[in-house]
């Protein structure tokens, strides 16, 4: 545990040399996780997911990595490899990245999406063929302590 949260600390210390509007270290208390192919495999979870977000200026590169309560001593990273584009629909802003799962034997092409909703909060959604799961209301750590 205490070897994830250094890597994790470096990592965020490195945001500083980035300048995406999405660079920080993030919160959510709520996921939602829906298996395209076997929905007996949805899921809700209200638990603390730390986020940390890294995309260079260019936004073609940088990482995004999650750390879920459930598998404390494993981190999810993401490779961000470009940057798709954003999309406005119904009062909903989308940002699109096309990313590589780094933390599987086989990595994955992955879409992962950053969403204000109409009420202004930003949530992130991990997209592939096969699943989707999505981080609700990311809330930046700066302002928990608030």
């Amino acid at each position: 545990m205490r070897k994830t949260l250094v890597i994790i600390l470096i990592l965020f210390i490195t945001t500083i040399s980035f300048s995406q509007n999405f660079n920080g270290d993030f919160r959510s208390f709520k996921t939602s996780f829906k298996d395209i192919s076997n929905p007996v495999n949805n899921f809700t979870s209200n638990s603390e997911f730390r986020i940390a977000v890294m995309i260079d200026k260019n936004q073609d590169d940088g990482s995004i990595i999650i750390q879920d309560p459930r598998i404390p001593n494993k981190l999810l990273v993401y490779q961000v490899i470009d940057y798709i584009g954003v999309l406005k629909d119904k009062g909903i802003t989308s940002y699109l990245f096309k990313c590589k799962t780094e933390h599987l034997d086989v990595p994955i092409e992955t879409t992962i999406v950053f969403y204000y909703t109409t009420d202004k909060k930003l949530n992130l959604l991990i997209n592939t063929e096969k699943y989707s799961q999505a981080f609700h209301d990311l809330q930046k750590v700066s302002d928990l302590k608030k």
